[in-house]
């Protein structure tokens, strides 16, 4: 009887869980309304580790909560909704920004900057005009009103750039993501002036040159340079679709490679289902690893007609294309089926070396691969 019992207590042993359950957010958030002092604030940080979306409504009323929570709590709350926030709680973000507390006012200018509504807007360009401004808010709100992205907003940057130009950075990054035609060129060239000083700064961080406060300073400059390139390459991911076909056209009329470079990290962010067919364009471009890059993106998510465009624009750059171009349409030979095969015996006879070497290394590639496949079947 008793070895009898013993299967049956480990089938039961097997289905029960001694691991502990994970926390019901929804629960939690209300418990968060009735909480206070040191229980409160464990609570808050609780619910922002979870970073779930359903409880940034009682996080930001938390954070409104008299009196409110403490530094930690606080900085918590504010880093879980600076990833989830959305317009669902724009009211309560309102009051955030329009708070006494230089505190919350700025946790709520960053939030309105992820609610892409003109209400935020208008808001936005209230606080610019505030009196209690000082440079840090400042800079908040014009990086709130870039992400925000409506143009309504770009006379303000304008003004605000004459009044205080240790701003130029960010209201030149602002200006892009609003989609101000005049912006791009200053934008790439800032992208490219602040590489260059990275670059310098870096070089001379790693060989710790100086004083012990001359180091730290050095990392303190390289840690803020590279701040700044991320807030750029992440505001180019952003970019408004209806904004990027003039951005697409200036990038490949400047033939800066320093334009293509970011470009080139940007690309797997910036191309989706919607809009693909904008980037067939870089197919052509002059700069051979953007084009390779762009023609993977594109297939990545490009449908069935954009697909074929993309056939028919490397047989047409085989015909006219340069050097690199024709490179790019022999890499893809394979998409072409018995005409890639084609195309790439025709190119052993181009004038150039360099496109008879590539349909020969091709070549060799697709010999190697069907020899291969022989020998597994």
């Amino acid at each position: 009887m008793h070895q009898q019992l013993i299967p049956t207590f480990l089938l039961l042993l097997s289905t029960c869980s001694f691991a502990e359950q994970p926390p019901n957010a929804a629960a939690l958030a209300e418990d968060l309304v009735f909480a206070e002092g040191g229980e409160k604030d464990e609570l808050l940080i609780k619910i922002a580790d979870l970073a779930d979306k359903r409880t940034q409504g009682a996080l930001v009323q938390a954070l409104l909560s008299v009196p409110p929570p403490g530094n930690k709590a606080v900085e918590k709350a504010s880093e879980a909704l600076h990833q989830m926030a959305d317009a669902e709680i724009e009211d309560e973000v309102v009051q955030l920004a329009e708070s006494d507390s230089l505190v919350l006012r700025r946790i709520g200018i960053t939030l309105l900057g992820r609610m892409h509504t003109d209400r935020s807007a208008d808001v936005l360009e209230r606080a610019i005009e505030s009196k209690t401004n000082n440079e840090a808010i400042l800079k908040s709100i014009v990086r709130s009103v870039g992400r925000n992205g409506r143009a309504k907003a770009l006379p303000t940057l304008k003004k605000l750039a004459a009044r205080h130009e240790s701003l130029a950075g960010d209201i030149v990054i602002a200006r892009f993501q609003v989609g101000d035609a005049e912006a791009l060129q200053p934008f790439f060239a800032f992208y490219q002036e602040q590489s260059g000083i990275l670059a310098s700064t870096a070089w001379d961080y790693g060989f710790k040159n100086g004083s012990a406060v001359e180091v730290r300073r050095l990392k303190t400059e390289k840690k803020d340079l590279e701040d700044t390139l991320r807030s750029m390459e992440l505001a180019l991911k952003e970019i408004s679709s209806e904004h990027l076909p003039v951005m697409l056209r200036f990038a490949m009329n400047s033939g800066n490679p320093d334009v293509f470079h970011l470009l080139y990290i940007s690309l797997p962010g910036l191309v989706n289902e919607k809009n693909s067919h904008l980037f067939l364009d870089l197919l052509a471009s002059p700069s051979p690893e953007l084009a390779q890059m762009a023609l993977r993106q594109i297939e990545r998510v490009g449908d069935k007609a954009v697909n074929e465009r993309i056939n028919d624009l490397l047989l047409s750059l085989l015909e006219s294309g340069d050097v690199y171009s024709k490179r790019l349409v022999l890499s893809n030979a394979p998409r072409f089926g018995d005409q890639g095969i084609e195309l790439l015996q025709r190119a052993l006879k181009d004038d150039s070396q360099w496109v008879r070497e590539k349909a020969l290394e091709e070549i060799r590639k697709l010999r190697m691969h069907s020899k291969a496949q022989s020998q597994r079947n």
